[in-house]
């Protein structure tokens, strides 16, 4: 059977799985990927692992929390194939590829008394 392939980037996951997802396979993916880092990006890339899981049973994407820098320390040491990082990569990262997968933004609500 084929093996899924290692990924060595931050936050790509959407991208890395629906393009594995679209290519006609003659044999099913398997294999394990693991995934840490920013708690912001884990509830969306945990719904996608679920979906794409239903669709590749035999693949097992374990997807784990812990802050941006431990994505960027888990993916450089091979801790995890991706590292889920929600700031822009720092200038000692650059050595790493990001991908953005989505914009966040911040508002203020104010009552107004």
């Amino acid at each position: 059977m084929r093996s899924f392939k290692s990924l060595i980037t931050l936050g790509a996951l959407s991208v890395a799985l629906f393009t594995f997802a679209s290519r006609s396979h003659s044999e099913p993916l398997e294999g394990k990927l693991a995934l840490t880092g920013s708690s912001t990006i884990a509830p969306l890339i945990s719904e996608i692992a679920k979906r794409f899981e239903k669709l590749h049973p035999k693949v097992r994407i374990d997807v784990q929390t812990g802050g941006s820098s431990r994505g960027v320390t888990d993916a450089r040491e091979g801790l995890a194939q991706i590292g889920l990082v929600s700031r822009p990569l720092a200038h000692s990262e650059q050595d790493l590829t990001g991908t953005a997968i989505a914009l966040d933004g911040i508002g203020i609500l104010l009552h107004r008394d």
